[in-house]
């Protein structure tokens, strides 16, 4: 990655943190990109189905809030997902307003292929962690995205 050289080449402790992360999220995204293209879909349905797989039956509004997106996108998002047979909304029993959304069972076999091409993506990226390097790095992020919450 010619255009990181000139990062690489600092002391770490002159990096902003933000930085190493993004361009950790950019490789990953255009990995993700080339991957799904394969199936027909696009790197945002993507973190849908990758949310939706940490927390299924969800309601729809939920989805939003924590996507911090419009609803309207949301439903248009989901709508080509529910194209694909790969979730499903149907309306809550509480509120017939509301849609929970839930993946098919297409979905959840296609889900099965996207963690192996997650684990295959961060077993590249992370050659030169130890096992116990790589836990400890999931750690200290999380107590980072805690803080930021």
């Amino acid at each position: 990655m010619k255009e990181i050289d000139y990062l690489l080449k600092k002391d770490s402790s002159s990096i902003f943190l933000k930085d190493l992360i993004n361009i950790i999220n950019r490789s990953h995204s255009l990995y993700i990109y080339h991957e799904m293209k394969k199936y027909g879909i696009s790197v945002s349905q993507y973190y849908f189905l990758v949310d939706l797989s940490y927390e299924d039956n969800i309601i729809q509004e939920e989805i939003a809030k924590r996507k911090k997106m419009n609803e309207s996108s949301i439903t248009r998002a989901l709508k080509k997902l529910e194209d694909q047979e790969l979730i499903q909304r149907t309306p809550d029993e509480n509120n017939r307003r509301k849609n929970i959304v839930t993946f098919t069972e297409k979905g959840r076999k296609f889900m099965k292929k996207v963690k192996k091409i997650d684990m295959e993506w961060e077993k590249s990226a992370t050659t030169l962690l130890s096992q116990k390097d790589k836990e400890k790095l999931k750690r200290r992020l999380k107590k980072v995205v805690e803080a930021i919450n």
